[in-house]
């Protein structure tokens, strides 16, 4: 259901910056809940799919660090966890 409203967000065409960012924003909350999603129905690799998209835009966001980190753990990619220490640092900062 995520992936549909997603697949929307290709098909709008924004009259000025203000609607982009917030259509942009849109698109990251529908990519950050299908990713949580596809944690719970264990589809690890889809989950870091979705959070990979959301870090091409925003490198730095925490929910998407630490649900693609889960995902990782959960495949048993431990190297790729330990990319989780860079949540840690930013939130303290």
């Amino acid at each position: 259901m995520h992936e549909q409203g997603v697949s929307y967000y290709e098909y709008c065409f924004p009259d000025d910056e203000n609607m982009q960012k917030r259509l942009d924003e849109v698109k990251q909350m529908c990519l950050l809940n299908s990713a949580l999603c596809n944690l719970r129905l264990k589809r690890f690799r889809n989950a870091v799919n979705c959070c990979d998209q959301v870090l091409h835009e925003d490198a730095q966001n925490v929910k998407a660090l630490f649900r693609r980190a889960t995902a990782h753990r959960n495949l048993g990619e431990f190297e790729c966890v330990g990319l989780l220490g860079r949540l840690f640092v930013w939130s303290v900062e």
